[in-house]
């Protein structure tokens, strides 16, 4: 059930200063954020790892319920794809000047950025009850929950200091190379081996078009080759979003381990 993975991990209070200061490091025509420790971004293993959903099989859209009809059936679409198409696209739309709010898997988004920046981040849970399923599970898809539920019991405070944006700030302006986790997925996570099978057949350091309906970004992973372990060569130089899809056109696996 592609959907399982998503129920399973929770409800999470989102630090509106925390996207904020991340939308304003968000370059359009890379799909990456701009660090000093260099570029990183969310990726199809973020969307697998941290909900478990799937990043193959059949093209859909958010925008349609009718995919829902069945849902016995949905680890067969790609709802993986389609939410990070979806994600990218409301980061390029929110990074323009006079834009104030933002839509999209905002959840995934705060996961991805405690799980990597370790100045910003809570404690993730490691307790054992705290990463068992808490929705029926018949079939055993999830013997655990995705990453996710690790951080559903951190939750940040509506009544955050009015200064915590510049404090936010500051810390990623003046982040150091041991500050930032560029593979937070380590192969003993029971997190990564209880992923089912559509979440993980299909290689996650792919450069491809991620479509959702009428959206299609581009999945530039060869910008952030460490964060698959991989060595990272100097990234081609984009003087636009349109010369970024003119030049990255098909499927191609990228990356070499050092």
């Amino acid at each position: 059930m592609g959907f399982l993975g998503v129920l399973q991990c929770g409800h999470i209070e989102i630090d509106t200063h925390l996207i904020t200061a991340l939308v304003e490091r968000w370059r359009p025509e890379t799909h990456t954020f701009h660090f000093s420790v260099g570029e990183a971004t969310i990726t199809l293993q973020d969307i697998a790892v941290i909900w478990a959903l799937p990043v193959e099989g059949n093209t859909v859209s958010l925008l349609y319920l009718r995919h829902m009809e069945n849902i016995d059936e949905e680890s067969t679409s790609n709802w993986g794809t389609a939410v990070l198409a979806y994600l990218y696209r409301e980061l390029c739309t929110a990074s323009q000047r006079g834009k104030t709010n933002i839509g999209g898997a905002m959840q995934l988004l705060q996961i991805w950025a405690w799980s990597r920046i370790i100045t910003l981040a809570p404690i993730p849970s490691n307790n054992v009850a705290d990463l068992m399923p808490t929705i029926d599970d018949p079939e055993n898809i999830l013997p655990v929950p995705p990453y996710a539920r690790r951080w559903s019991y951190h939750i940040s405070q509506t009544h955050t200091a009015h200064n915590a944006i510049r404090i936010i700030r500051n810390t990623l302006d003046r982040m150091q190379e041991n500050e930032f986790i560029w593979t937070p997925y380590l192969h003993g996570l029971p997190e990564l081996q209880s992923l089912p099978a559509y979440a993980t057949r299909t290689p996650w350091n792919i450069r491809c078009p991620l479509i959702n309906y009428s959206i299609v970004e581009m999945h530039h992973v060869e910008r952030v080759l460490r964060q698959f372990g991989m060595i990272q060569d100097i990234p081609r130089t984009h003087s636009s979003v349109n010369d970024v899809y003119t030049r990255s056109i098909g499927v191609v696996v990228v990356g070499k381990i050092g």
